[in-house]
């Protein structure tokens, strides 16, 4: 039996008591044993709810703390339609770090996860809070942004790769201290007639990126 069943029938125990003693005292005994019982059971499965259950672990990657690509593509198909419905520009941009297995192997994984959790806060402070900015996972990420034509977008890349490679970014691991350089492969593509779902958007900038990568990376390609 678990706790919950055995909870349950020790308290319908104790009010059935309570039903024959009909007497003042007694009632309030009853009724203070039922609360106290009441805060300890609740209480107890607070503590024992695991925490990947919460919406908030669901969401956020810990080590950057942008959401991930699962409520990325959520939200991408809800602006998608929004979008589409209102007749509002949107558009997208993805990026990767170029040679960043290269960081890894060279520096060690610390410097490597202390960059990615950089580059999140610089890329952040370029977008507006309305936009979504999410990381894919390895060096992977992605920027959802909403009323934002091709022009407008195009810009936005650009900020972004300037504040992340126009001066070299600097992490500190205890007394070790290293200025990583770096460049990035980016990509964009904004919401257009023959585009009829939130895949379609998706796979175009997917497309724009291997391009840029193709490349050699160091591009931007906004198509």
């Amino acid at each position: 039996m678990r706790i919950s069943e055995l909870y349950f029938l020790f308290l319908s125990i104790i009010l059935c008591i309570f039903l024959f003693i009909k007497t003042f005292w007694t009632s309030i005994i009853g009724i203070v044993l039922i609360i106290i019982m009441n805060f300890l059971y609740y209480r107890k499965l607070k503590k024992f709810t695991p925490k990947s259950l919460s919406s908030e672990s669901l969401i956020y990657d810990p080590l950057t703390g942008l959401v991930n690509s699962a409520y990325f593509r959520h939200h991408l198909t809800e602006d998608f339609l929004k979008a589409k419905r209102k007749n509002r520009p949107l558009s997208i941009l993805m990026f990767d770090i170029d040679h960043f297995k290269d960081i890894n192997l060279n520096l060690g994984y610390h410097f490597g996860d202390l960059l990615l959790k950089e580059i999140a806060q610089i890329v952040s402070s370029c977008i507006r809070t309305s936009d979504v900015f999410s990381y894919f996972g390895g060096d992977n990420f992605g920027i959802i942004l909403n009323d934002t034509d091709q022009d407008c977008g195009k810009k936005i890349g650009e900020r972004i790769i300037n504040k992340l490679t126009s001066s070299p970014i600097v992490i500190k691991v205890n007394k070790r201290e290293e200025k990583i350089h770096f460049t990035i492969s980016m990509a964009g593509a904004s919401l257009s007639s023959d585009l009829e779902t939130p895949l379609d958007l998706l796979n175009k900038v997917r497309k724009n990126l291997e391009k840029a990568k193709i490349q050699g990376g160091n591009t931007f390609i906004f198509e």
